[in-house]
């Protein structure tokens, strides 16, 4: 099952992603999960990039590679109590509506202004929807204040109200979602660097 997603385009997305979401010593949990498999592995956010080549082999072989947008405490530690902080806030809005993950960005955004958000930082087309990401001014310390910030998030914008836990995984962009036909690639839509063009 090739991904159509090319090399140059993986390492573009996982170094806009540490460069929008991350400090580059902040751990990063990876999961590589298949069908009767889940292969974890830690890296530190600078380190992530010497990693596209095996993890595009993995998502080759049937796996869908996800991250931690909020840094581990230390290698090998996974679990909401081995969560070490919240750098951004992030919704889930897959399976919106049939068609293309970057066209539901208009709609998504939308519903941000009339919220009286700000704007994102970032947003991925997951393969079948839209993951939306803030990047926040100062961390948050208190992971249950961060709890129940993404619930109200997710209320208030209508996104899956389950990504609220801290140690919770988001699809890495720069793969293929292999996790229902037909396949897609899930890929950075719209970040900082497109709006500065």
């Amino acid at each position: 099952m090739p991904s159509t997603v090319e090399g140059g385009q993986q390492v573009n997305d996982i170094q806009t992603i540490i460069s929008t979401l991350f400090e580059s010593n902040d751990i990063i949990e990876l999961r590589c999960i298949r069908k009767g498999g889940i292969i974890q592995k830690w890296t530190l956010a600078q380190d992530l990039p010497s990693l596209a080549d095996e993890l595009h082999a993995m998502n080759q072989q049937g796996y869908n590679i996800y991250y931690g947008p909020n840094p581990r405490k230390g290698f090998g530690l996974s679990g909401d109590k081995n969560v070490a902080l919240a750098r951004c806030l992030f919704c889930d809005f897959d399976h919106l509506d049939p068609g293309d993950g970057c066209g539901r960005l208009e709609f998504v955004w939308n519903d941000i202004f009339l919220a009286g958000l700000p704007d994102p930082t970032l947003a991925v087309n997951s393969g079948h929807g839209l993951h939306v990401y803030w990047r926040l001014s100062e961390p948050m310390l208190n992971l249950v204040e961060w709890h129940d910030t993404q619930a109200r998030l997710n209320e208030r914008l209508g996104a899956d109200p389950t990504i609220k836990n801290p140690e919770r995984i988001m699809r890495l962009p720069g793969f293929s979602n292999v996790k229902e036909k037909p396949y897609q690639d899930c890929f950075i839509c719209w970040s900082p660097i497109d709006a500065n063009r």
